[in-house]
């Protein structure tokens, strides 16, 4: 361990520099012997400026089940199936929704005429329920990263979100956690974003269920495009 440094203590008045027997370290305090000036004296030292800390590094992420990885003519292809076990559950919800929901639009009809209009926006919300099933179990999203483009597409049924970058626009992907408050509790999901050269934010994929499906695709996305893993504002833990 280095040894402290010695300082040099002189009156803080006329300058003058302290003697031993001018200072009483029991009560922090000095006499000047030439002008007579009683001040306090520093306790401590500052201590020496500490380097900044370093990011932690984020370990590698595994290879989830439900995304498959390949290169086609030098371009990378992340594809990502949607379907979890989950999916059924809103399955036999949707399909009694809007079973119940048109039994009952039918018989108000016969019923009572125009009464049975009333009906038609739940009807219209199980049909969005069934193709939101459908989709849940038929597609999955593709990301591929080109010479001149990195591209998202979403598919075979088609589905908000497709989008194309220019490759040289982009500065850096993160992930992020997203939590919402439910009435059965706080539900998380995770999305995946690029930052622009501009500082500009956009997300690439949403709505990911496991945090491992997040960080392998930013993993493989910054390894093809030679990006070095830095810290973002807002990211995801680490």
């Amino acid at each position: 361990m280095t040894a402290p440094a010695l300082v040099e203590l002189k009156c803080t008045n006329c300058g003058s520099q302290l003697d031993p027997q001018n200072i009483s370290p029991q009560l922090a305090a000095a006499r000047c012997p030439h002008c007579n000036s009683l001040f306090a004296i520093p306790t401590h030292t500052s201590a020496p400026p500490q380097p900044p800390e370093q990011p932690k590094i984020r370990p590698k992420a595994r290879q989830p089940k439900n995304i498959n990885v390949s290169t086609q003519r030098g371009d990378l292809i992340l594809e990502r199936r949607w379907f979890s076990p989950a999916i059924l559950f809103f399955l036999f919800f949707a399909l009694f929704w809007t079973g119940f929901s048109v039994f009952w639009v039918i018989g108000a009809s016969a019923v009572g005429g125009f009464f049975g209009l009333f009906g038609l926006p739940f009807v219209a919300i199980g049909i969005g329920m069934l193709y939101a099933v459908a989709a849940g179990i038929m597609n999955s999203t593709t990301i591929q990263v080109g010479a001149s483009a990195l591209s998202v597409k979403h598919g075979p049924l088609p589905w908000a979100g497709n989008k194309s970058i220019p490759r040289h626009q982009i500065a850096q992907i993160f992930c992020r956690e997203v939590t919402r408050q439910t009435k059965n509790g706080s539900n998380t999901t995770y999305t995946v974003e690029v930052v622009s050269t501009d500082n500009h934010r956009e997300p690439l994929i949403k709505s990911l269920n496991q945090e491992d499906e997040a960080l392998y695709i930013e993993q493989q996305l910054e390894t093809f495009l030679g990006i070095k893993d830095s810290p973002v504002r807002g990211e995801m833990e680490r």
